[in-house]
C-alpha cells in the first residue's frame, strides 16, 4: 500500500524481497497491458532459484509457484473450466511477481490490511486483490514472459510454516473476499461442496524419481490453516481497529514488496525495497469506519449519504417541533419563504459548487483565490437577486409580503447570501475529499437550527430567522476549518484552459436552476392556489420524502468526483451506483409507503388526513430518480453537459406542467402524481437513449498497437499507442445531427406543447364537432411535432427501437388523457356502477351482499374492486371518483405494451 501511494505511474509492479527479476521484467509486463482491453493486472512466472535442499525439491514437487509456460487471461467474460473460478485466484499467480494498473488498484481500495505476511492471516493479500480485480470487471493475464527466480524455503521447518500459513490464508482470503463483495456469497456457497469433494477425492500421486513425497504431516498443518484462516482474518480486522495501525498512505506493504513505477522506470532492473517506517503513529478510532469501507466511490457516496439522511431527520424533527409552537399557517408561510431562500441562493450561487467540486483539487496554491473569488461573485449575484425579489413579493407572492419589511427584509438578503456560501463550501468540501467534515457540518447546522427555534420564538417570522441564525454559524465554523486546515497550504498546481471550465459553469448552471425550479416552485404554487394550511400539509410531507432524493443525489456526487481518477471505469461505476442506490430507494420507498400514516402522524392529524396520498406518491417516484441522477451524473463527469441541460430541463417541464394540470383536480396529491409521472417518463425516455449518456462498452477487440519490444522506453511507447488507438467516446459528433437532436428534443417539446394547450381549452364552447372544435392550435402542433420527431427516429437508422416505443406511449397518452382532464364527469354507467362497488368495499371491507343472482360476477370475483380499494387506501383518496376518468388512458396504454 505504501509503494502504491508512493507511485505517480500507471502501472505498478510487486516483487518480494526473496526473488530476482528477470533484465526483461518490466517490458514483458508492459506487454501483457497492451495485449487486450481493460487488463488491471498481470502475473508472471516464478521459477526456483535453487533446489539445493530436500525442502526445495519437495516444494517444487508438489507444485512450487509456476503456473505454466502459456499466457492466459482471466475475466468474468470468459467463463473458465475449473467450476471454482472466480475463487481459484490461486492458480492465476502469486504476489511474488505481480504488476497492477494504478487506478484498478486504487479503485478496489489497495490491498486489505488484515490479509498477507505481516498480518494474523499469514497470506492472502495477493489473491484477494486479484480476486477483486477480476470482480470489478477488468482481466488478469499470466505472463510467463514475466519471469521472477525465487529461493525456496530451505529447512523442513520453514518449509511447515509455509504450508500452516498457505491453508491460513486460502480460507483467509476468501472470507476477506465475502466481507468486500458480499454479492458474491451465494456463489462461494454454492462452490463450497464441490470444492472439499474434490480435495478429498485426489489420488495420491506416487513421486518422481528424484522427488520427495510431500509429508502427511504438512497436509495436516495445511488442513489446519484452512480452518484456522477465517478466526484469524476476523482477529486481524479487530487488531488493527483496536492498535490504530499507520494510514495505509504510510505503512509498509504487508508482503513487504518493492514497488516499481513502470511508468518512470527506463531499465528492467528491479527498485529496491521501500523502507519501513520508524514507528507507526497511532490515530484514533474513526466512529465512521462502518459505513467508509470500500472504495473511494463508496467511501464519498455512504457519507453523503449520512450527511443528507442526518440534515432529513433533523429536519424533519425541526419542522416537527415547529408545528408544535407555530399555526399552521404560521409553518406554511415560513416552509414557503424558506423554499424562496433556497431557490434564490441556487439562482445566485452560479453553480459555483460544482466548478469548486470539480476543479479545487487541481488549482493547487490558488485554490484559496479560487475559493474566495467564488465566495465574493456569487454574493454579489445573490444579494442582488435576493434584494430584487424583496422588493418585488408583494406583487409575487401576496402571502410572503411580510418579507417586505425593512428588517425581515434585510434578515431575508443576508440568509439568502449565507446559504449560498453554505452551498458552495460543501462543493469545496466534497472536492477536497473530506465528505466527513460535509458530515459534520450539516448535523451541526441542523442541531444549531432546532436549538434557534426555541429560542427565537416570535410569530410568523421566528422560523425563518432560526434558519438564517443557524446558517451564520454554520458558514463561519466551516470556512475556519477550511482555510486551515482543509485547502493544503503547499500544493502543486495542475494548468488548464479556463475556457472549459467557463463552459462547464454556464451550462452547469443553466441545469441547476431547472433542478433547483422544479423543487423550490412547487411550495410557490401550492401557497397560491391552496393557501397556507394546505401548504403546511404539503411542505413538511415533501421534506420527508426528499429523503430518498437526498440519498440518490449523493450517489451521484460521489460518482462524479470519483469518475476523474478513473474515467475507464465509469461504466460499471455507473451500474454500480444504480444498483447500490437503487436498491437502497425502492427498500426505503416500500418502507415509507407502507409506514405513510405513521409518519406523517409525527406532525399531527391534519397531516396524516391531507397529505398521506402526496406523501406515497413521492416516496414512489424517488425510483424512477434514481435512473435520472444517475444519467445527469454520467453527463457530468463525461462533461455532456449539453445533454444534461436537456435532461433536467425536459424534467422540470414535464413535472412542473402537470403540477399546474393536476393541482386542481387532485389537490396535493396531484403534485405527487406529477413527480411520479414526470420521473417515470424521463426516466423510459433515458433509458431508451442510454447509448447518449451511458458511456460505450468495450468493443470486443480493439486494434492492437505495437507491442512493447523490450527496451528501455517501450513501456511508454506501448502505453502512448494503445491510448491513441481506443476510440474517443467525449466526441459529440456523427452522422445525421440534425435527425439526432431533432429525436431526442421532439418528445419534450410536444409534451410542453400539450400541455399548455390544456390550459386554453373551454369545454363550454363545443360545438357538434364535439372536443375537436375547442382544441387550441398548439394540441395540434403538438401532435405534429410529435410525428416529426417520430419520423426522425426511423431516418436515424442507430435509434433503438424503444425510443421509437417512447413516441407510441407518449401518443397514446396525449389521445387518451386529453379527454379525461378536461371531462372530470364519467360518461358511461358501468363506470359508475365500478365505483360503488369500490367505494362500498373501501368502506365496509366486504362487498354489498347478494341482491338474488345466481351468478353474480361483482360479488363472487372482487379482486379488481379489491385492488382498487387498496389503491385508494394507500393513495389516500376517499372515492374512486378521483381517479375514475383515467381508466381509459391507462388501460389502453398497458395494451399498447405487449404490441410494442
Amino acid at each position: 500500500n505504501r509503494g502504491l501511494a508512493l507511485a505517480s505511474g500507471e502501472i505498478v509492479a510487486f516483487a518480494d524481497d526473496d526473488v530476482v527479476v528477470d533484465r526483461d521484467w518490466l517490458a514483458a509486463i508492459a506487454e501483457a497491458f497492451a495485449s487486450g482491453e481493460r487488463v488491471g493486472c498481470v502475473t508472471g512466472l516464478i521459477a526456483p532459484a535453487e533446489l539445493d535442499t530436500p525442502a526445495q525439491v519437495m516444494l517444487e514437487a508438489h507444485g512450487g509457484f509456476g503456473k505454466g509456460f502459456l499466457q492466459h487471461r482471466y475475466d468474468l467474460g470468459r467463463p473458465e473450466a475449473d467450476p471454482q473460478f472466480p475463487f481459484n485466484a490461486g492458480k492465476w499467480g502469486s504476489g511474488a511477481n505481480m504488476a497492477f494498473s494504478a487506478a484498478a488498484l486504487r479503485g478496489i481500495g489497495g490491498f486489505d490490511r488484515a490479509t498477507g505476511a505481516g498480518s494474523l492471516a499469514k497470506a492472502g493479500d495477493e489473491l484477494l486483490a486479484f480476486f477483486r480485480i477480476v470482480v470489478a470487471g477488468y482481466g488478469l493475464v499470466y505472463q510467463p514472459d514475466a519471469v521472477a527466480w525465487h529461493t525456496h524455503p530451505r529447512t523442513q521447518d520453514d518449509l511447515a510454516a509455509r504450508a500452516f500459513g498457505h491453508g491460513t490464508g486460502l480460507t483467509a482470503y476468501l472470507t476477506a473476499a465475502v466481507v468486500h463483495e458480499p454479492r458474491m456469497l451465494p456463489a462461494l456457497l454454492r462452490r463450497i461442496p464441490r470444492g472439499i469433494g474434490r480435495r478429498l477425492a485426489q489420488p495420491q500421486t506416487p513421486p518422481a524419481d528424484g522427488a520427495e513425497v510431500w509429508p502427511r504431516r504438512l497436509s495436516a498443518l495445511e488442513r489446519r490453516g484452512l480452518a484456522y484462516g477465517p478466526l484469524a482474518y476476523a482477529r486481524s480486522r479487530w487488531h488493527l481497529r483496536k492498535v490504530a495501525a499507520a494510514p495505509a498512505a504510510l505503512e509498509p506493504a504487508a508482503r513487504n514488496p518493492a514497488a516499481v513505477d513502470t511508468a518512470e522506470a527506463s531499465t528492467g532492473a528491479a527498485a529496491p525495497t521501500t523502507e519501513e517506517p520508524a514507528a507507526a503513529p497511532r490515530r484514533r478510532r474513526n466512529p465512521l469506519a462502518v459505513i467508509t469501507r470500500g472504495g473511494p466511490l463508496v467511501r464519498t457516496g455512504h457519507l453523503l449519504t449520512l450527511s443528507a439522511l442526518l440534515a432529513s431527520v433533523l429536519g424533519a424533527g425541526y419542522w416537527a417541533l415547529a408545528t408544535r409552537l407555530y399555526s399552521p399557517e404560521s409553518v406554511g408561510q415560513s416552509y414557503a419563504a424558506v423554499a424562496a431562500l433556497t431557490f434564490l441562493s441556487a439562482i445566485g450561487d452560479l453553480s459555483m459548487g460544482d466548478v469548486l467540486t470539480r476543479f479545487i483539487a487541481t488549482a493547487g496554491p490558488h485554490a484559496r483565490r479560487m475559493v474566495l473569488r467564488a465566495y465574493g461573485v456569487t454574493t454579489v449575484a445573490t444579494v442582488a437577486v435576493a434584494t430584487a425579489f424583496v422588493l418585488l413579493v408583494p406583487h409575487l407572492v401576496h402571502a410572503l409580503a411580510f418579507l417586505h419589511s425593512p428588517d425581515v427584509g434585510a434578515a431575508f438578503v443576508v440568509g439568502c447570501a449565507a446559504f449560498t456560501i453554505f452551498q458552495l463550501q460543501d462543493g469545496a468540501l466534497a472536492g477536497l475529499r473530506r465528505p466527513g467534515c460535509v458530515v459534520v457540518e450539516n448535523a451541526g447546522f441542523a442541531v444549531v437550527k432546532i436549538v434557534c427555534l426555541f429560542t427565537i420564538v416570535v410569530a410568523t417570522t421566528g422560523i425563518l430567522l432560526s434558519w438564517i441564525v443557524a446558517l451564520i454559524a454554520a458558514v463561519v465554523g466551516t470556512n475556519a476549518y477550511l482555510f486551515t486546515r482543509a485547502i493544503p497550504r503547499k500544493q502543486a498546481a495542475t494548468t488548464a484552459s479556463p475556457t472549459p471550465v467557463l463552459r462547464y459553469t454556464v451550462a452547469s448552471y443553466t441545469a441547476a436552476l431547472f433542478g433547483i425550479a422544479v423543487v423550490a416552485l412547487p411550495p410557490l404554487l401550492v401557497l397560491n392556489r391552496l393557501g397556507p394550511a394546505q401548504n403546511a400539509y404539503f411542505s413538511l410531507a415533501w421534506i420527508v420524502a426528499l429523503a430518498l432524493y437526498t440519498l440518490n443525489r449523493s450517489m451521484g456526487t460521489s460518482l462524479v468526483i470519483e469518475s476523474t481518477w478513473d474515467p475507464g471505469m465509469l461504466r460499471q461505476q455507473i451500474r454500480h451506483m444504480i444498483r447500490h442506490t437503487g436498491a437502497l430507494v425502492i427498500a426505503g420507498a416500500a418502507v415509507l409507503t407502507a409506514a405513510a400514516p405513521w409518519v406523517l402522524r409525527i406532525f399531527g392529524a391534519a397531516y396524516e388526513h391531507n397529505a398521506t396520498g402526496l406523501f406515497r406518491l413521492a416516496v414512489l417516484s424517488a425510483v424512477p430518480d434514481v435512473i435520472v441522477v444517475a444519467a445527469s451524473s454520467a453527463c457530468r463527469a463525461r462533461r455532456k453537459v449539453g445533454l444534461l441541460v436537456v435532461i433536467l430541463g425536459g424534467l422540470a417541464v414535464l413535472v412542473l406542467g402537470l403540477t399546474v394540470v393536476l393541482l386542481p383536480v387532485m389537490g396535493l396529491a396531484g403534485i405527487g402524481a406529477a413527480w411520479l409521472i414526470g420521473q417515470t417518463a424521463m426516466a423510459v425516455a433515458l433509458i431508451a437513449a442510454r447509448s447518449l449518456w451511458l458511456p460505450p462498452r468495450p468493443p470486443e477487440e480493439l486494434p492492437v498497437p505495437p507491442l512493447a519490444d523490450r527496451r528501455p522506453g517501450s513501456t511508454a511507447a506501448a502505453r502512448e499507442s494503445a491510448v491513441d488507438a481506443e476510440p474517443d467516446d467525449t466526441d459529440p459528433g456523427g452522422a445525421q445531427p440534425v435527425t439526432r437532436w431533432l429525436g431526442m428534443l421532439a418528445l419534450p417539446a410536444a409534451l410542453g406543447l400539450w400541455i399548455y394547450s390544456l390550459q386554453r381549452v373551454r369545454p363550454d364552447r363545443m360545438t357538434d364537432l364535439g372536443l375537436t372544435s375547442v382544441l387550441p392550435v398548439t394540441f395540434w402542433a403538438a401532435l405534429g411535432v410529435l410525428a416529426l420527431g417520430f419520423v426522425a427516429t426511423l431516418v436515424r437508422r442507430p435509434t433503438a427501437s424503444a425510443w421509437r416505443a417512447g413516441y407510441v406511449l407518449v401518443l397514446g397518452t396525449i389521445m387518451n388523457a386529453t379527454p379525461a382532464l378536461l371531462y372530470r364527469t364519467l360518461s358511461n354507467g358501468w363506470a359508475w356502477q365500478h365505483v360503488s362497488i369500490t367505494d362500498y368495499l373501501a368502506a365496509h371491507g366486504s362487498t354489498a351482499p347478494n341482491n338474488g343472482t345466481l351468478l353474480d360476477a361483482y360479488t363472487q370475483w372482487p379482486g379488481f374492486f379489491a385492488l382498487n380499494a387498496f389503491i385508494l387506501h394507500m393513495a389516500g383518496l376517499h372515492s374512486a371518483l378521483a381517479y375514475a376518468a383515467w381508466a381509459p388512458p391507462v388501460f389502453n396504454t398497458l395494451m399498447i405494451v405487449p404490441l410494442v
